[in-house]
């Protein structure tokens, strides 16, 4: 053979590669399923894709006035049909009342159940090119333990890690955000996935399989994961496999809130700070108990403390909700039952009618 023949040859193997990976590439932009909108939907249930289109939901709300709401777990509210959970019941209860004089009101939920204080500054960063009118934060001491403060991207169960490979977005992050957790090999995953929507068909696959034989994804990928990055419909053909490596942890986490914790905290509400919305508001999560006297109660308190000073500081209006609610109507320290939910929602409500009247 030519040295001509063979180069000939390579490159029209080489073209066919290149053309079979565009096949596959537009196919993977095609074909996975669309983002849910916050305009939509009460919470997100594609935890692992889209956060981009996802938080620009707040520009598709038209003529709306928007509240955005970041929180944890508590506002997530997967124990009930979203309906249920305060942020559904508060866009219903400002809609019904025309709060502060205005006809149409969203609710965008951005909250995560198993927040991190990573996935909170990268959220709070990129809000920072929206115009909300409201800006809601309820976070509990938790969504800053102290033990995330050197973990990388790999570690939030959230795609929002993907916001700051966005330029824009990690300009805004300060060098002690990037020197903890930007770590080399997390950070080019985080790029690479983002970019290459090819690569997100692992996810896709992973869930349905998971959805056909319950387990497998615990199985053979991640042991602690009890989730699917895309929630399929589909009628499960096996019954679930056993858990291969049994929680020897009685469901407690590492939850210790220090110094550490404090750090975290104030890099979240100087991103916080810089979200040009109309009216904000920082609290802390109701519980069920202060838990004074106790490991626990210690980290409250403190968490407590930084919230209201950190707050100050940076002229952010603050509201400690520790005891707002009565005890009998939560299901965890920091769940809440359906009760709960709607006295939550009616006092954040209040707060919102009250101040938009009074600033308008």
């Amino acid at each position: 053979m030519t040295n001509g023949a063979y180069r000939i040859k390579v490159a029209a193997a080489a073209g066919i590669g290149l053309a079979v990976i565009g096949l596959a590439w537009g196919l993977a932009a095609r074909s996975l399923p669309p983002a849910a909108s916050c305009v939509e939907s009460a919470r997100n249930p594609y935890r692992f894709r889209d956060w981009p289109r996802y938080v620009a939901a707040v520009r598709d709300a038209g003529d709306a006035a928007c509240v955005v709401l970041i929180s944890d777990s508590q506002a997530y509210g997967g124990e009930y049909p979203a309906r249920h959970g305060y942020p559904s019941v508060l866009e219903t209860l400002l809609n019904e009342r025309k709060a502060g004089g205005i006809d149409r009101w969203e609710v965008l939920n951005l909250s995560i159940d198993g927040v991190t204080s990573i996935e909170y500054a990268a959220l709070a960063a990129r809000l920072r090119e929206e115009r909300p009118l409201w800006l809601v934060s309820v976070s509990g001491s938790a969504d800053y333990r102290a033990e995330n403060f050197t973990k990388g991207f790999s570690y939030p169960r959230t795609d929002l890690v993907r916001l700051p490979t966005e330029l824009d977005v990690a300009r805004r992050l300060p060098l002690s955000f990037w020197r903890r957790h930007g770590k080399v090999e997390d950070t080019l995953t985080a790029w690479v996935t983002d970019r290459f929507p090819l690569l997100r068909f692992r996810d896709f696959l992973w869930s349905w399989l998971d959805t056909r034989y319950p387990g497998a994804q615990k199985t053979f990928y991640a042991p602690r994961t009890t989730y699917r990055f895309w929630q399929l419909p589909g009628k499960a053909r096996t019954a679930p496999v056993p858990d291969p490596i049994p929680d020897r942890t009685g469901g407690r986490l590492d939850l210790t809130y220090d110094e550490r914790s404090t750090v975290l905290l104030a890099e979240f509400l100087d991103q916080l700070a810089e979200i040009p919305a109309a009216h904000k508001l920082v609290a802390t999560a109701p519980l069920s108990s202060d838990f004074a006297g106790t490991p626990d109660g210690e980290w409250v308190a403190a968490f407590r403390r930084d919230a209201a000073r950190l707050a100050a500081e940076r002229g952010l209006p603050f509201e400690d909700l520790t005891g707002l609610l009565p005890p009998d109507d939560f299901i965890t320290s920091n769940h809440f039952h359906a009760r709960n939910h709607r006295r939550m929602a009616e006092w954040l409500a209040d707060r919102i009618a009250a101040e938009t009247k009074a600033g308008r």
